[in-house]
């Protein structure tokens, strides 16, 4: 999960003399004169005055060490029905044919509503994202398999973890790489990266 620290790529005992010098470097490549991402500058800018400030470094510290808050699974929103997600499955499901993802309405894919306290804790929630996993009956080879259909795989909910960095805000969107979280069951999903938004509310 991303830290102040990852964001600068600064080591967690970092002195402050080497955070200047990775904020600088940083502030070279993402400043507004230069990127047109604005935003993340402003995340670099937030996260060199928290490193450089005894009181508030001490302060972000004790909170990145504190386990994970793990979300409940009615705070995340799909910006489409999973069931549209799934029937845009099946239509790449013939050899040779691979149709682009069609299911983006928004500039997101889901939405995440939590709190700035749950942010600042560092908060995890768990989606179920529809894929192609590998037949656990005949492992993908085809022969015969009433469970896939000959087809080598069934399209099953993966469970993934999807840990929100610390430094977002309200309206922030981040790309989480799904090509990651494949695991045992060799699950391979529609789309590489699965596109998240942060929405931040009173607690």
């Amino acid at each position: 999960m991303d830290s102040y620290y990852e964001l600068l790529r600064v080591e967690p005992d970092a002195d402050r003399e080497s955070i200047k010098r990775a904020f600088y470097r940083l502030a070279k490549e993402h400043h507004p004169d230069i990127s047109k991402k604005s935003s993340h500058f402003m995340k670099i800018l937030n996260a060199y005055k928290t490193l450089t400030d005894d009181n508030r470094r001490e302060q972000y510290d004790s909170i990145i060490q504190r386990k994970s808050v793990v979300l409940p699974k009615d705070r995340l929103f799909f910006a489409v029905s999973l069931s549209d997600i799934a029937r845009q499955l099946h239509l790449r499901s013939g050899k040779g044919r691979r149709r682009p993802r069609v299911f983006r309405l928004k500039d997101h894919d889901v939405c995440i509503n939590l709190t700035q306290t749950e942010l600042d804790a560092g908060a995890v929630v768990y989606a179920d994202i529809p894929a192609h996993v590998i037949c656990p009956l005949c492992r993908g080879d085809h022969k015969d398999c009433r469970l896939c259909s000959s087809r080598g795989y069934v399209l099953k909910a993966v469970s993934v973890p999807i840990a929100i960095p610390r430094y977002l805000g309200d309206g922030d969107v981040f790309e989480l790489p799904l090509t990651r979280q494949r695991g045992e069951e060799f699950a391979y999903f529609m789309i590489r990266e699965l596109s998240v938004k942060i929405k931040i509310f009173q607690g």
